[in-house]
């Protein structure tokens, strides 16, 4: 191949996956993240990852609604839906969440409480509609997070494939394998367990941490990544170990 048609094809593959502009670079500072690279999310990809939240999602509600009931240890998501409903009653003080736990449960509620408060709201929608059945509505917030990760894998597997190619294609594999394998599942529609929630929180910080950033704003990307990871803990205390 001639040398200047090499020159060329070089070119043109560095405008187009170029994220910052030549002028700019010398802002930016040196990391071992990935950068700030921005890669525009193709239409087709929009819509198969929109596609794959709603099978998922109409997955969890009908797992929930069938299977939960019968496969399910219930003290896990009962401790949950009554944390989260404590919250509510006006009968006691938020303060009292533990106490009252452990006055109605022999295995009461042994986790920060970020997520009887993220639960609580769609405990809300059964006072609404009692036709919706709070087991349901409890691995709501779990399902979302569920999603994010989802959103998660697809954007930092196509950041970290080297073969541009094949970015898109492994970032929704990525994608498919975490919502669709057994163990989400199972955690999600008939566990309602929420390491989702967490997980998600130091992932987030993580990549937080590891992005190139603007010297004059490093001091921000290192609050928002603790503020990630304190958001993480108060959901799980086993996220401390990231910390």
């Amino acid at each position: 191949v001639p040398a200047g048609r090499l020159a060329a094809i070089d070119q043109m593959n560095e405008s187009r996956f170029r994220t910052v502009p030549p002028e700019a670079t010398d802002q930016l500072e040196a990391s071992s993240g990935p950068g700030l690279e921005y890669h525009p999310l193709p239409m087709g990809d929009r819509r198969f990852l929109l596609t794959i939240a709603g099978i998922y999602t109409a997955l969890i509600i009908l797992l929930t609604l069938t299977i939960s009931p019968y496969f399910a240890q219930g003290w896990d998501v009962t401790t949950f839906i009554a944390a989260a409903g404590s919250l509510l009653d006006g009968q006691h003080s938020p303060l009292a969440l533990y106490q009252q736990s452990r006055a109605d449960f022999y295995w009461p509620y042994a986790y920060p409480p970020l997520h009887a408060l993220l639960v609580a709201p769609f405990l809300l929608l059964h006072r609404l509609l009692p036709i919706l059945p709070e087991s349901l509505l409890a691995s709501l917030p779990v399902l979302r997070f569920d999603l994010g990760r989802a959103w998660f894998l697809y954007t930092e597997v196509g950041k970290r494939t080297p073969i541009d190619a094949d970015k898109c294609r492994l970032g929704l594999l990525a994608a498919i394998l975490w919502l669709f394998n057994p163990v989400t599942l199972y955690h999600t529609a008939v566990q309602a367990h929420f390491e989702s929630e967490w997980v998600l929180l130091v992932l987030l910080a993580y990549a937080l941490a590891t992005q190139t950033f603007q010297v004059s704003k490093t001091w921000k990307v290192w609050v928002a990544a603790s503020l990630l990871l304190a958001a993480a803990i108060l959901v799980k205390q086993i996220a401390v170990i990231y910390a």
